[in-house]
């Protein structure tokens, strides 16, 4: 169509059109004439449509009633706190000073001690129209249990509760072939059974005839999957296991030697990323996403390395074995998950707009470093694997401009019980300057507004303000082979801590921040 014959068309009928395309064509049309600009910029839904993008946010769909200027309004007053660290309330939930702890969806959960009780508190999300004050608590009155806590996982948005029964605590009154570990999949207010999962009893199992009491589970949960990863203080084979919680089907069943798979992250419904460190001297560390879209055909576990896998990544050279060492892979919430539909909000983080962290530490668990990854570095190399095939691909084609080395003072958080640090596309740690003082800073890897930042702004360290960071930066390290550079763009802003505040753990959450402060979480939320 001639340029000449917009102008003929009703704004109305442009509109429509628009409302058809992707964002990339809306914005390449506003570029094209002010005719298209205005047009764009007095129609609330193309407008709010951007908004969401630029912030990595979706619609829910859940509000139909409110108008689009007032999802404008709430966006870019949710947008606005968490870029300036403008938060709108501030409130304490006291530590229960249990043994287990879940973060998930906004709620916070922490077993109480010497009760087989678990207590729940709604995080406040003012900026998205939740109010503070949901709290309950849940008796685990199955027939296994005592006065005693237990392990668990939750999914607010799905009422899931996995709760983990050890039967070493019922050695002597359990048959040798039914002993093991046991995960009951309940309601989280209820602890009845669910109603969406099909198992009768509703239990899966890993069986073991002479269980281990000092266990240790990493539960996650991913829409219908949930994985566990079991490390065992016995000297035996740690395990990382995936499930169908509605149908009890095994979808993966791994092994390795103790501290061979470090940690493990769901990159969606079917996959998820493992951070390995082999054993033997000559390997170093590196990422594994292994397909698990199928239930596995036979019960019989596999060593991670004998396993079919999709892509895997190396991690930069290290001078020194990490044997001894960590690997840590944080990346909250899943990249499936979404807000129930009985919270009412207008919008909520996009679940593609991901970062993933790495966390390296050392032996002596005090010098390491983190680095940054987002979700769309991982699709964009799993694209180019053909099926059934394997690729490894060195730390040099893929790691410089898909993620971002970061040197935080991992002293300062070594020791902490109570550690979350990922969200979306954020990523809290503290820093210590020159003169010694404490901040949260705040690492916010959602591209597309680090990119238009980065377009408008010098790359500058404002005193209080956000600094955004698009140049390559090198890395020296002593614990590499050689200096390492990486540039993916990231905006961060910091956030004084008082003088005489002791800080003993930090949780993140899509609305807030929790650090854990004289035994207390201080909610401080957007």
């Amino acid at each position: 169509m001639p340029r000449t014959m917009l102008p003929g068309l009703p704004p109305e009928l442009i509109a429509d059109i628009f409302a058809h395309l992707d964002l990339q064509s809306i914005l390449r049309c506003t570029q094209v004439c002010h005719l298209l600009l205005n047009i764009v910029s007095e129609t609330p839904s193309l407008r709010y449509r951007i908004m969401l993008e630029l912030h990595a946010q979706e619609d829910s769909g859940c509000l139909p009633e409110v108008s689009t200027e007032c999802l404008i309004g709430g966006l870019s007053l949710y947008a606005s706190r968490w870029d300036n660290l403008d938060f709108g309330v501030e409130y304490n939930i006291p530590m229960r000073k249990g043994n287990y702890w879940e973060l998930c969806g906004n709620v916070l959960a922490q077993t109480i001690p010497k009760s087989s009780s678990i207590e729940f508190n709604q995080i406040a999300a003012y900026a998205r129209g939740i109010k503070a004050g949901g709290t309950w608590c849940v008796r685990l009155n199955f027939n296994f249990r005592a006065a005693r806590e237990s392990d668990f996982g939750i999914d607010p948005a799905q009422d899931l509760l996995i709760v983990v029964e050890n039967t070493y605590w019922r050695k002597g009154f359990v048959p040798a072939e039914e002993a093991g570990y046991l995960f009951h999949i309940r309601h989280i207010r209820t602890t009845s059974i669910h109603p969406k999962t099909t198992l009768k009893p509703a239990v899966v199992r890993i069986s073991a005839r002479n269980p281990d009491a000092h266990v240790s589970f990493s539960i996650k949960i991913a829409g219908d999957f949930f994985g566990v990863r079991v490390e065992l203080t016995t000297g035996a084979l740690d395990e990382l296991r995936i499930w169908n919680w509605k149908t009890g089907a095994l979808h993966l069943h791994l092994t390795g030697e103790r501290n061979e798979m470090h940690s493990f992250a769901f990159l969606s419904e079917t996959h998820v990323l493992i951070a390995v460190q082999p054993t033997s001297f000559d390997d170093h560390p590196y990422l594994k996403i292994i397909a698990f879209d199928e239930p596995t055909p036979t019960p019989t576990r596999v060593a991670h390395w004998r396993t079919q896998y999709t892509l895997a990544l190396d991690l930069p050279p290290l001078k020194y074995n990490l044997v001894l060492g960590d690997i840590r892979l944080d990346s909250e919430a899943s990249p499936s998950w979404r807000p129930g539909s009985k919270h009412y909000v207008p919008f909520s983080s996009d679940p593609q707009a991901h970062v993933c962290v790495v966390t390296i530490l050392l032996a002596n668990m005090r010098d390491g470093c983190s680095i940054a990854i987002s979700l769309e570095t991982f699709q964009k190399h799993m694209r180019q694997v053909k099926p059934r095939e394997s690729v490894r691909l060195a730390w040099g084609l893929w790691g410089p401009l898909g993620s971002r080395l970061l040197e935080p003072d991992c002293r300062l958080f070594a020791d902490w019980e109570f550690d979350i640090r990922v969200y979306g596309t954020r990523y809290v740690t503290p820093i210590r300057n020159r003169d010694g003082e404490v901040f949260l800073a705040v690492h916010d890897f959602n591209q597309r507004a680090a990119r238009k930042a980065a377009s408008t702004v010098e790359e500058t360290s404002p005193e209080g303000g956000m600094e955004v960071l698009h140049k390559p930066s090198t890395s020296s390290l002593k614990m590499f082979k050689r200096p390492v550079t990486t540039q993916l763009p990231y905006r961060r802003v910091l956030l004084p801590l008082p003088v005489d505040a002791r800080l003993d753990g930090l949780l993140v959450t899509e609305d807030a921040l929790l650090p854990f402060v004289d035994g207390r979480f201080v909610v401080i939320a957007v």
